[in-house]
């Protein structure tokens, strides 16, 4: 899951037990929500806090911030066969990027069409993989606008299905997550995390880790 897989690498590269602060809860969303695959955001903190001189110079993620868009403009170049301190890429040198992207989600659809046996949501997550394929055939620069209303039916899909009283223990699970937080962060961007984090456990529960990338960009229109 995308938010809380960068909270436990970041702590755990820190080699403290440390919690994040609000203002980091929120840039993770913000990286979330540009649609910067979470081993980028890894790497670049890696990168970033190998070069700190000392553990006391790294007081939020922001230190990583500039690092981790450093490697995702890379990574895009990268992924066109462009060199990577070239110019910034075309419309078309982003195809590769945007085609592996989305055979990922892909991916994610056939393992969780293996693990269910619900008739309901095999039939969704076929329809759904249909409209990524037909993505893949013609990409363009407002993919990330289809892949988000995508994964907004998908999820209202899962909203159905799943039983209440499982609905309940992710919304706890989540809740359990941000404890302490509901007093550090405004009420706006406490909800905001909350529900992303519930959203990245749904999508979890039907083995479609894949789209948690998309999961903070419902609500922004």
């Amino acid at each position: 899951m995308y938010l809380t897989t960068i909270e436990e690498f970041y702590n755990q590269r820190r080699g403290k037990g440390l919690i994040l602060s609000p203002k980091d809860w929120q840039l993770a969303c913000v990286w979330q929500e540009q649609g910067i695959p979470v081993k980028i955001v890894l790497r670049g903190i890696e990168s970033a806090l190998s070069k700190a001189d000392s553990a006391k110079e790294i007081r939020s993620l922001a230190y990583c911030d500039q690092e981790i868009r450093r490697l995702f403009q890379e990574h895009i170049k990268q992924m066109a066969g462009a060199p990577p301190n070239s110019a910034s890429q075309t419309e078309t040198g982003q195809v590769p990027y945007i085609i592996a992207q989305l055979e990922e989600l892909k991916t994610g659809l056939n393992t969780s069409m293996m693990l269910t046996n619900e008739s309901g949501l095999i039939e969704k997550l076929q329809q759904t993989y249909l409209q990524i394929q037909e993505l893949s055939k013609n990409p363009s620069d407002d993919w990330q606008v289809s892949v988000k209303q995508i994964a907004v039916d998908l999820i209202a899909c899962l909203n159905q299905i799943i039983p209440d009283d499982q609905a309940v223990l992710l919304k706890k699970a989540a809740q359990k997550h941000l404890q302490g937080y509901e007093n550090r962060m405004s009420r706006e961007a406490y909800q905001k995390t909350l529900d992303i984090l519930i959203r990245e456990q749904l999508l979890a529960e039907f083995s479609l880790e894949a789209f948690s990338l998309y999961a903070g960009i419902i609500d922004n229109g």
